[in-house]
């Protein structure tokens, strides 16, 4: 059984870690994002190579959870901001998350899935990922 609790912090945090994975992307790609839904394509990318460079020199499990942190509220901050959704606190078989809560009650954690991508590999493709949520939200929607 799981549960959701919404935690404003985490909202603003979140937002502030979306804006430090823009950075990053600014900073160290010729690749661009904004706040459109194809930009989780870019992001895809980026982990891609990530992952790649990674997997040359070791993961660094400080650089993972960082960077799951900030890709992962960014991919969170794309979906709320076109599809609707609420940042708090997931609870999972006694376990606590940082997600998010859709307007249809659904819940997902991108910080968990972009780690999943560095760690694993394009079997954990992220943009694959926020397509079915935002299949799911279309469902949803429409059984409504």
């Amino acid at each position: 059984m799981s549960s959701f609790k919404e935690d404003k912090n985490i909202h603003n945090i979140a937002q502030v870690f979306a804006k430090e994975a823009f950075n990053f992307v600014r900073y160290n790609t010729r690749l661009k994002l904004n706040w459109e839904e194809y930009s989780v394509a870019t992001v895809e990318k980026i982990l891609g190579m990530i992952h790649d460079e990674m997997s040359k020199k070791g993961f660094i499990e400080m650089q993972i959870y960082s960077l799951s942190k900030d890709f992962g509220s960014f991919i969170g901050e794309v979906y709320r901001r076109h599809h609707g959704a609420t940042w708090g606190l997931v609870t999972m078989n006694d376990n606590e998350f940082t997600g998010l809560q859709t307007k249809q009650g659904g819940l997902f954690w991108p910080w968990g899935k972009v780690e999943s991508r560095l760690k694993n590999g394009a079997e954990d493709n992220v943009y694959h990922y926020y397509q079915g949520l935002v299949e799911l939200a279309k469902q949803n929607a429409s059984n409504t």
